[in-house]
């Protein structure tokens, strides 16, 4: 007997690997030579929400990276819930370093907002 919840995560997952991006993106990627390029050319793919989003408190790298690391932990949690109950665990074992990674970034942006400016100095992009 086929197990549903199997075969819908297994849908689930190649449908989202749509949002991946293809390799004629990391070769116009590796072309650029600014991080504001980067940002340009990342807006016209599936990360441009995250991209939006993470421009309201970040810019440069720092932007880039909040947006990438969010759009990794939303993947994440979205695949954690779309698992089959019984499979759950195993997921959670394999995405810990992961989560960990992403929870230590999220506390690490939250301590450099909290900083004050003469502290914590800005990236210049």
């Amino acid at each position: 007997m086929v197990d549903l919840g199997y075969a819908y995560a297994n849908a689930r997952v190649k449908g989202m690997k749509s949002n991946l991006l293809g390799s004629h993106v990391f070769r116009e990627l590796m072309q650029v030579r600014t991080v504001d390029e980067v940002i340009a050319l990342l807006e016209q793919t599936p990360y441009k929400k995250d991209l939006v989003e993470a421009s309201r408190m970040r810019s440069g790298v720092q932007l880039v990276d909040v947006a990438l690391s969010n759009n990794l932990a939303r993947t994440i949690a979205t695949m954690g819930r779309i698992m089959p109950k019984h499979a759950s665990g195993l997921f959670s074992l394999l995405t810990a370093d992961w989560e960990r990674l992403l929870k230590a970034n999220s506390s690490a942006a939250t301590a450099k907002r909290n900083c004050s400016s003469k502290n914590w100095p800005r990236q210049k992009t």
